[in-house]
């Protein structure tokens, strides 16, 4: 399994680099300068929803629906497979409690990017269901989404030094 490390991180990096540089770029144009909804971090209401999607336009939304959201589904798959495959190299049987909580943190991280994924997909498809409830729920899971991936990361990121350190 630890064979699939390097190629695994590499997708992820790779496809992450791609959804900044093009898919993040291409809507932020595409909406004339307003964020999307992945990565919002004040609240915005269902009135801003709405706008947000008018102003992408027919294309902007064709866009978000197709590249953007295979992109978006590709990297939070492979980012968490990075993390549990860095988490299984780096941290031995004598510690699995700590092992387990990780891949739990990374677990619960890739299925608040899905839930994210499927309700911005919903608001793009029909922006006339759009209502306040859904979005606070969306941009609720946004936020999980951030917080999980960034305490995930941080932890396979010390211990991919820790281990580095260690070697040399």
């Amino acid at each position: 399994m630890q064979r699939f490390f390097w190629p695994v991180v590499l997708l992820a990096a790779g496809t992450y680099g791609l959804l900044i540089s093009w898919g993040a770029m291409t809507l932020h144009q595409a909406a004339g300068g307003l964020p999307s909804f992945d990565i919002r971090f004040s609240a915005y209401t269902a009135d801003q929803a709405r706008a947000y999607i008018e102003a992408l336009g027919e294309t902007g939304r064709a866009f978000y629906l197709g590249p953007v959201r295979i992109l978006d589904t590709i990297f939070p798959l492979s980012f968490t497979m990075a993390l549990v495959l860095g988490y299984f190299r780096w941290i031995g049987r004598e510690r699995s409690g700590i092992r387990a909580a990780l891949v739990l943190v990374a677990l619960v991280y890739l299925v608040c990017d899905m839930w994210e994924n499927s309700g911005v997909a919903a608001m793009l498809l029909d922006p006339k269901a759009i209502d306040p409830a859904m979005v606070k729920q969306i941009h609720l899971v946004t936020l999980a989404k951030w917080f999980y991936a960034l305490f995930a990361l941080a932890a396979w990121l010390w211990l991919g030094l820790a281990n580095w350190r260690k070697r040399g």
